[in-house]
């Protein structure tokens, strides 16, 4: 199941801050805090536990290092600040882990490639995105385009020849007015008989097709046969409007079917044969090469542990410190 970036990020951070919800203050020195969480049933109740202890460390040059039992994070750097407590809430006052957050973190672990993992859900989902715009788009243009008028043209017909009329003159109309169909170069004129007898040209051009269709209508449609001519008119005009109209869109098909290759390898579990297809194909590489990067999750538990030792500070203004202080 695919998730967004911002659904994955607003898991994460539940789930870090939980983790350190019932951390304390253990033991401090000058520019270090270790926190841990006491047992609170059992034969082990009131004894530190070392689930997500957390050693924290501000480090010459303004950075702070957090690790323990959790992967190991440096965030980098705190201007010229050397109070331990003012680098503290440097990071400690950002509430969640944004961008600027994720930014130092890149920073002081040497770039961020340490700090982003590829998540194959959250490529789903941006792939998924992708996709859909995609034929958003392309179902506008279709729609502001002379084949789906053609389409209702046939499908009016057996409802109101004098509305089918209108769509006819309408799509003319349209063909004066506009280049969305190229007309063949061929500017043979071909008269209604010939066109109700079906002896098209290879190209024909779509303006004398829909004219002769305009005539035959003129003629009645309660004539034996004219209903099922008129009708072939339609579907020929509509088949060499859909013909031209792919032509033109080629390039843009392809696009799009490269996309939906790669939604369907990852939707069955292969990001890298995903990224594979988007390479091989017509997708520029600056498109895909970020697909699902997302900020590590050790980020965010790191991050987690400063906001809950922030906190704690916070009360002890109030309340005096509990835990030892080291030499």
């Amino acid at each position: 199941m695919s998730k967004s970036a911002e659904e994955r990020a607003t898991q994460l951070q539940a789930l870090a801050h939980k983790a350190f919800a019932q951390h304390s203050i253990r033991e401090r020195s000058e520019g270090r805090w270790v926190l841990q969480k006491k047992h609170t049933e059992g034969e082990y109740a009131g004894k530190w536990e070392s689930c997500y202890w957390t050693e924290i460390i501000v480090l010459s040059g303004g950075s702070l290092l957090v690790h323990g039992d959790i992967s190991s994070v440096i965030f980098s750097h705190y201007s010229d600040d050397r109070v331990p407590e003012n680098v503290l809430r440097w990071m400690g006052s950002h509430p969640n882990v944004d961008c600027y957050v994720a930014q130092k973190a890149a920073i002081g672990m040497g770039g961020s490639q340490h700090v982003q993992i590829r998540d194959d859900e959250v490529m789903e989902a941006e792939i998924r995105e992708k996709v859909k715009k995609l034929r958003e788009s392309l179902a506008r243009e279709c729609s502001d385009g002379l084949y789906l008028l053609l389409e209702d043209i046939e499908t009016t017909l057996d409802e109101d020849a004098e509305g089918v009329g209108m769509l006819v003159d309408n799509a003319l109309q349209r063909l004066d007015s506009c280049e969305e169909i190229e007309d063949s170069e061929d500017s043979a004129a071909y008269d209604t008989e010939e066109a109700l007898e079906g002896e098209w040209p290879q190209m024909p051009k779509l303006k004398t097709m829909l004219t002769a269709a305009r005539a035959a209508l003129g003629l009645g449609l309660d004539t034996p046969g004219m209903r099922e001519k008129v009708l072939q008119i339609f579907v020929q005009t509509r088949n060499w409007a859909r013909h031209q109209w792919v032509l033109r869109r080629g390039s843009e098909d392809e696009y799009l079917s490269a996309w939906c290759s790669a939604l369907e390898e990852v939707e069955g579990g292969d990001s890298h044969e995903a990224l594979e297809t988007l390479h091989h194909s017509c997708v520029d590489c600056e498109e895909y090469c970020d697909l699902g990067m997302v900020t590590d999750a050790k980020v965010f538990f790191a991050h987690a542990a400063i906001v809950r030792l922030c906190a704690l500070l916070g009360e002890e203004r109030c309340t005096g410190p509990e835990s030892e202080v080291l030499p």
